[in-house]
């Protein structure tokens, strides 16, 4: 039986951002699996645990040797390796000398090639210990980093390096890298816990750290602190609501958390309660508290990264710190109301949207244009008044002293300024929402005004970027084009509009006064965008391409069609129907047909009947097409299935009279046109 070992690897760092150590964990298990495996080191479990100070590979049950390396290495041939009486040849023996083995230790084995010698060559397996010395140190340099620096030598990493700690069991793995040597003496918590101290093992290890205060666990963080703010939200009236996201930063921001609540004056509540809940949730990393009605109460709760013994000073100090965050709100939103809204929108010529492209205050006129536009493509909708208001609106609050102060809140301060300045319902709530979605997963604009103004804002940008040479490549997108992208299409499919995205390129083209060229990059954009979506919804990567291939400028259309086509993929009649049609498909790729079918010409029975049923069955199908029933549309040419298959059985298409061949070419090529209406759908063929 083999012996085994746990093994603890911890990095000890500067203070890690707080949103990057879940990716640093996931990448160090990842790769610690990978590296191990292809080390031959068995092992029972791989997890990883992680602080602001350190990052933590723990390994159960590692065993103390390398797996064996049984080397199969493929020869010559049976019949050339050994002669008529089985002697060996001296193909045999130059292969088995070569390979460091003897003659008769030569195997043969069955290949999908016939029979094969093969010499077998063991590698004894190394000690894990020695194993591990030269893999830790890989496994650090190693690691795929979102960003990195070199802080000192050459060793480039997120945070600077202070220390290694590396037990395999009792045993110290030893190594240096970039003059950090690695050892057995770890940190507790940076308040309340030693500086630094030995442990004698892994067990040691783990006891030890929560000792000095420090819960490595983020799991076990994690449920200190959601427990412990819901119970506060308890204490005050308020109902049980804990933001996701912002659990996950005080986890990661913390090494002991304590949980404590706050209060604040009741006369803050005034504000906006976005305003409030933004400062406090991204300045402050607060929890705000809801009554059960959902209105803000004025209490917070904050996680604390040291228990003192006595903890009323602490919150005396969150508590100073919120509320001069709030007195400057209060300032900026004062000094705000006393200008109008409108009045600020001449100010927008003075900031610059893009370089070579233009300030917000042009943006703004095209967004008005484009919006107009869209508003009366969709039938109106909206009052044109108010669409041209909104837009007119809409980047305004860009230059009031609140929103400098606090970009998260563009759109929401533009809302409240618009309400507190007489603009309608319709306006105002039109201002926040051409900003939405936000991010992926955000609602989206729920009013006609909200919804015309965003795409109108979204497509203005993205050809903008485009044509100011600011197109994403591989990762950095950082206009967020990709969001902006999809957020178009999210937006049409959910209010099932008829837009085509060819026309809002073309009409943004316009307005930009943008080059050639870029009409074709954003198409490619676009085009790539929404296959992508179609994906992440679940189409198959064949039927993605297949509808994209077809008209892909209605996305709500588009959406329709691969629906459609996902039911109907493994029916018995799709599937003979795409059978024969790809037998079309085939005959005409790479041939150039023009012109229309001539009737005299078909002389052939099968080619006649084909030609009158597709002549009853077009009108039908394409009737049903453009009404948007697209089952009725498959099903109506399902009838040509037979028909198609005993015209290629009974014609020839290719035949030597050249007009006779042209004829038959243009019968294909009209079934071909009306058929990809819906997509091309032979790329579906089996």
């Amino acid at each position: 039986m083999k012996m085994v070992r746990d093994l603890v690897f911890e990095i000890g760092t500067e203070e890690l951002p707080a949103r990057s150590i879940p990716e640093l964990l996931h990448l160090l298990k990842e790769l610690s699996l990978s590296i191990f495996n292809s080390e031959r080191l068995k092992f029972d479990e791989v997890e990883t645990f992680g602080t602001p100070r350190r990052l933590i590979l723990f390994v159960k049950g590692l065993s103390e040797d390398q797996e064996d390396l049984i080397e199969e290495i493929k020869g010559p041939a049976r019949r050339v390796a050994f002669d008529a009486n089985g002697l060996p040849t001296q193909a045999a023996i130059g292969f088995a000398r070569s390979r460091g083995v003897r003659v008769e230790d030569l195997v043969v084995k069955d290949t999908d090639q016939g029979e094969y010698v093969f010499a077998i060559k063991r590698h004894k397996g190394r000690k894990t210990a020695e194993v591990l010395a030269y893999l830790l140190p890989r496994l650090v340099t190693s690691l795929p980093l979102p960003k990195s620096m070199r802080w000192k030598g050459s060793l480039k990493f997120l945070r600077p390096i202070r220390w290694f700690l590396a037990l395999y069991g009792d045993e110290v793995i030893e190594f240096e890298l970039d003059g950090i040597k690695s050892g057995r003496r770890t940190r507790g918590h940076r308040f309340m816990g030693r500086a630094e101290f030995e442990v004698k093992d892994v067990k040691d290890f783990f006891f030890s750290l929560e000792r000095e205060f420090v819960i490595f666990d983020p799991a076990k963080r994690r449920t200190i602190i959601e427990e412990g703010v819901k119970k506060l939200q308890r204490s005050v009236g308020g109902k049980e609501l804990v933001d996701e996201d912002l659990l996950e930063e005080n986890v990661f921001l913390t090494e002991y958390p304590v949980v404590v609540k706050g209060d604040f004056r009741e006369e803050f509540l005034k504000l906006p309660s976005e305003v409030l809940v933004m400062v406090m949730k991204v300045n402050q990393r607060y929890f705000p508290v809801y009554s059960g009605d959902g209105k803000l109460l004025p209490h917070f709760i904050a996680v604390s990264n040291n228990r003192a013994s006595v903890m009323d000073p602490i919150i005396e100090g969150y508590e100073r710190v919120l509320e001069a965050r709030f007195e400057d709100a209060d300032f900026y939103y004062k000094k705000d109301l006393e200008v109008p809204l409108e009045d600020r929108v001449p100010l927008l010529k003075g900031v610059v949207f893009l370089e070579k492209v233009g300030t917000m205050y042009d943006k703004m006129e095209r967004i008005r244009a484009l919006s107009l536009d869209i508003n009366a493509i969709l039938g109106f909708p909206v009052s044109s008044e108010v669409v041209s208001r909104t837009a007119y609106l809409a980047k305004a609050d860009l230059v009031t002293d609140m929103v400098s102060e606090f970009p998260e809140l563009q759109g929401i301060m533009g809302r409240e300024y618009a309400l507190k300045f007489g603009e309608s319902e319709e306006v105002a709530w039109g201002i926040y929402e051409h900003y939405l979605p936000r991010f992926a997963g955000d609602e989206l604009p729920k009013t006609w005004t909200g919804t015309i103004v965003s795409l109108a804002d979204k497509m203005d940008t993205i050809v903008a970027c485009f044509m100011a040479g600011l197109a994403p490549t591989g990762s950095q997108d950082p206009y967020a084009l990709r969001r902006q992208a999809r957020a178009i299409n999210e937006i049409i499919w959910q209010r099932g509009l008829t837009l085509s995205l060819d026309y809002l390129v073309l009409r943004s083209v316009e307005l930009l006064k943008a080059p050639n060229g870029v009409k074709e990059e954003v198409f490619e954009f676009l085009k790539n965008r929404i296959f992508n979506q179609l994906k992440e919804k679940g189409f198959e990567h064949a039927l993605s391409e297949c509808v994209i291939a077809s008209d892909w400028f209605k996305p709500y259309e588009l959406l329709r069609r691969a629906s459609v086509l996902s039911e109907f993929i493994n029916r018995e009649d799709f599937r003979r129907f795409v059978s024969a049609f790809v037998r079309v498909v085939n005959i005409l790729k790479g041939l150039s047909v023009d012109g229309e079918v001539k009737e005299e010409l078909l002389v052939e029975e099968a080619e006649r009947e084909l030609y009158e049923a597709f002549s009853q069955v077009k009108p039908r199908a394409e009737k049903s097409f453009l009404s948007g029933d697209y089952p009725e549309f498959l099903l109506e040419l399902f009838s040509l299935t037979d028909l198609i298959n005993r015209f290629f059985d009974k014609v020839l298409v290719m035949a030597p009279q050249e007009e006779l061949k042209l004829n038959r070419l243009r019968l294909l090529k009209s079934i071909k046109e009306c058929v990809e209406r819906i997509g091309a759908i032979w790329m579906l063929g089996v």
